[in-house]
């Protein structure tokens, strides 16, 4: 249910650029294809812990958080697009629901016990 509900997001994401143009023309550079095969690889074979502490960017008190957008990003898979360019500003504007289930404490990042509460319930 809660995957069914980021495929709608990740569209209109896709289509968002800076230009309100679709992105899907674009090449991604080489060094970006052998991130997103890196990434990918982590989100599909790695555990949670390993997972959390790549895509987390946030360290509040010696303790890495993710943002909103890094939660989008370890759940996403990298489909060979410059996808997440400009998404912030959309993220903050529309925040999905589905990333208010996943935020228990309402604080505004997400913990590795709520990220790895969300990925069991997955």
């Amino acid at each position: 249910m809660a995957l069914m509900m980021l495929a709608p997001l990740a569209l209109v994401m896709f289509m968002q650029t800076k230009d309100n143009k679709m992105a899907a023309c674009e090449e991604p550079s080489r060094a970006d294809v052998i991130r997103g095969n890196y990434e990918n690889k982590i989100r599909f074979f790695s555990p949670p812990e390993k997972t959390y502490e790549i895509f987390a960017s946030e360290k509040v008190d010696d303790e890495l958080r993710m943002s909103y957008k890094d939660f989008l990003r370890a759940m996403t898979p990298f489909c060979y697009t410059p996808f997440f360019e400009g998404t912030s500003e959309y993220v903050e504007k529309h925040l999905p629901s589905i990333i208010k289930i996943v935020d228990a404490d309402n604080d505004g990042t997400i913990s590795f016990t709520e990220f790895f509460f969300f990925l069991v319930l997955l």
